[in-house]
C-alpha cells in the first residue's frame, strides 16, 4: 500500500514509511497488540488483527479500533477475510464472527456450539469459504452455515489462495478444494506429507 510495509510482530505491529518507523502500540498505548494478521480488502483497507487487543481497521490516515463493547473485546483475531462486498469473517480464539454493516453476529456449528480456535480463513468466489479451526478441522462456510468437511482427511496445517484456487496442506498431503471436496495432488507417501505452508512464487 503506497510503498509502505507493515510487519505484524510478537508484540507489535510496525508501521515503515518514507524511512521512519511507526509502532501501533505507541499510538494506543495498548501492550497487547502484537500482530496475528493483516490483510487488505478490495477497497483498499488494512486490517490488523492483534493478540489480544481486538481488530483494527486502517483506511489510510488513522485507525478504526474494534474492542471495547464488541465480541473482539481482549480477544486474539487470528483471521480476517473479506467475503462479499462491505462483508469480512473473523476469526478468533473465543469464535467465529459475520462483520457487516459495522456489526458482529457470530457464527456457530448448527448445533449452537462456537467454533473455537479459529487459525486461518481464505475465501473463494467460486465455492465459498475455508477455515481452519480447532483440532486442526478445515470448516467451509457458505450462506450463513459451517459444515465440517471430511475430505481432505486427517488434520489440516495450512490454506492458502494461489490465484483464485484454494490449496489445503493436510496430514496426507496438498489438495485443491473445489466446493465441499478436496482434489489430492500428488502420490500417497510422498513429499508433500504434512505440510505446514503453501507458497506460489
Amino acid at each position: 500500500r503506497r510503498g509502505w510495509m507493515w510487519v505484524a510482530g510478537a508484540w507489535d505491529i510496525i508501521l515503515y514509511r518514507d524511512g521512519e518507523v511507526a509502532s501501533l502500540q505507541d499510538q494506543t498505548n495498548l501492550w497487547d497488540v502484537g500482530g496475528r494478521q493483516i490483510i487488505e480488502d478490495k477497497t483498499g483497507n488494512l486490517w490488523l488483527g492483534t493478540l489480544g487487543g481486538g481488530l483494527y481497521k486502517f483506511p489510510g490516515e488513522t485507525f478504526v479500533h474494534y474492542n471495547k463493547g464488541t465480541p473482539l473485546y481482549r480477544n486474539a483475531v487470528f483471521g480476517i477475510e473479506q467475503t462479499g462486498k462491505g462483508q469480512y469473517l473473523i476469526g478468533t480464539d473465543k469464535g467465529l464472527y459475520a462483520f457487516e454493516n459495522n456489526q458482529f453476529k457470530e457464527v456457530k456449528y448448527d448445533n449452537g456450539d462456537p467454533v473455537y480456535y479459529v487459525r486461518d480463513i481464505k475465501h473463494s468466489d467460486k465455492y465459498g469459504t475455508y477455515i481452519r479451526a480447532s483440532a486442526e478441522k478445515l470448516l467451509f462456510y457458505k450462506n450463513g452455515r459451517i459444515k465440517v468437511l471430511k475430505n481432505p482427511p486427517g488434520d489440516v496445517y495450512a490454506i492458502n489462495d494461489i490465484d483464485g484456487e484454494i490449496y489445503v496442506g493436510a496430514y496426507d498431503g496438498v489438495f485443491r478444494m473445489e466446493g465441499e471436496e478436496g482434489i489430492f495432488l500428488g502420490e500417497e507417501d510422498s513429499v508433500f506429507a504434512q505440510p505446514t505452508r503453501i507458497v506460489h512464487i
